[in-house]
């Protein structure tokens, strides 16, 4: 009885010791071989599943960012595949490559373009208080929706200079809409 104790005890041990693995991280180097890694992040980018989540996306690909950065930046993929995965990148800010695929967009991108506002936004989630006198001067602007993508960006991640924009741009703001979002912000 005493040997077969000792067993389980070593077994137990043993199991306990051993590195785990999560089986649904894809090995960067056999992912690539059984399907391209981008296209599977696109159909699920694409798909009514979608969850703006750093772990959902390494179900899909050993190396978001590589990824998410050609599918941001490849002109041919679906608007709104191409917002979730700009949306997406702001997530890795720590990333150099997502931080300068973000900026190189930000300088690529015109403000006629759909995609201006999720740009923006997700410049100012990277830049944080240091881009917020770039992101203000989109507050004179005369579209109104890239004025609110300025205002939500200033106000979520412009730090106490955003703030400062925002108190200025409260005193000239005619939009009932935009004016309501900044005095949100500014209380």
């Amino acid at each position: 009885m005493r040997k077969v104790v000792t067993i389980l005890i070593a077994l137990v041990a043993f199991v306990a010791s051993t590195p785990a693995f999560a089986e649904y991280l894809p090995n960067g180097e056999t992912q690539r071989d059984v399907v391209p890694s981008s296209d599977m992040l696109t159909k699920y980018l694409a798909g009514n599943g979608f969850v703006l989540s750093r772990l959902e996306l390494r179900e899909y690909s050993a190396d978001p960012v590589e990824d998410l950065v050609e599918i941001a930046t490849t002109s041919s993929e679906v608007q709104v595949v191409r917002s979730r995965a700009i949306q997406c990148l702001a997530l890795y800010r720590s990333d150099d490559r997502a931080r300068q695929a973000i900026s190189d967009l930000m300088g690529q991108t015109r403000t006629k373009d759909p995609l201006f506002s999720v740009v923006l936004v997700s410049y100012a989630q990277v830049e944080g208080e240091q881009g917020a006198e770039k992101v203000a001067e989109y507050l004179d602007v005369k579209d109104a929706d890239i004025r609110m993508a300025a205002v939500v960006s200033l106000g979520r991640f412009g730090g106490y200079a955003g703030y400062e924009a925002l108190l200025e741009r409260q005193k000239e703001e005619e939009n009932a809409r935009v004016l309501e979002r900044i005095s949100s912000y500014v209380q």
